[in-house]
């Protein structure tokens, strides 16, 4: 399951302003398995998660229905 994390991450790394980045991390989040992997990410990485998931507060626009 790591890898899948692993690779959900690097969708979000690439993709941080797309609202699927945002999908991503509420998936790899949403057990503890995930929330692990999310612990183990260096300082940048955490920063990111940060301003990923600020994005759901901060934009009324963004829209969490899959495309």
């Amino acid at each position: 399951m790591t890898e899948r994390y692993s690779q959900l991450w690097d969708s979000i790394a690439s993709t941080t302003h797309d609202p699927k980045a945002v999908l991503a991390l509420n998936e790899i989040l949403s057990d503890e398995e995930g929330r692990d992997f999310v612990l183990s990410l260096g300082h940048e990485e955490t920063k990111l998660c940060i301003n990923v998931l600020g994005r759901v507060s901060f934009d009324p626009h963004l829209s969490l229905a899959p495309p």
